[in-house]
């Protein structure tokens, strides 16, 4: 991710609200279609969500395509993914003890013990690992906050 080093203050604000209304809008597409699904599966007509949302039937057949390939949560999680958890955290959806702790007990897969001696700085699986890392180069969490979390999963000092 670039650096916003070359940017004012008033700039580097803006697009700091940029980006916030940016994880505010995925999240909402998440909250949504978790939403969605719940409704359905407690039985309520697709029509009937339809008119609650004023979207057509087909509109919200659609949406639910896709609502059924969003994963959901794991047990005890606010989020299906650690950048979601971060994301939520960002927007101020749950505080920074449960950010920490749900990101520190996140179940990533286990370290590759041969990979990590040749790389110093290897921790888990890119796929999910890096969603952490995506979240403090985004600024969602801060090197403190990324640091806690290692330290919690004993890596730290």
């Amino acid at each position: 991710m670039p650096t916003m080093t070359a940017l004012t203050p008033d700039q580097k604000q803006l697009v700091a609200q940029a980006q916030i209304h940016r994880i505010r809008e995925d999240i909402a597409r998440i909250d949504t279609q978790r939403a969605m699904l719940a409704a359905i599966a407690g039985g309520i007509r697709q029509q009937t969500l339809a008119d609650a949302l004023g979207v057509s039937q087909g509109a919200v057949s659609q949406r639910l395509k896709i609502a059924r390939e969003a994963t959901p949560p794991p047990d005890g999680f606010v989020g299906a993914t650690p950048l979601e958890i971060a994301q939520r955290y960002a927007l101020r959806l749950i505080d920074r003890p449960m950010m920490i702790q749900q990101l520190a007990d996140w179940d990533y897969p286990p370290v590759d013990r041969s990979r990590a001696l040749v790389e110093w700085n290897y921790i888990a699986d890119p796929d999910q690992w890096d969603d952490v890392s995506t979240a403090r180069e985004r600024r969602l969490i801060t090197d403190a906050d990324y640091d806690e979390i290692l330290n919690r999963r004993g890596y730290g000092p």
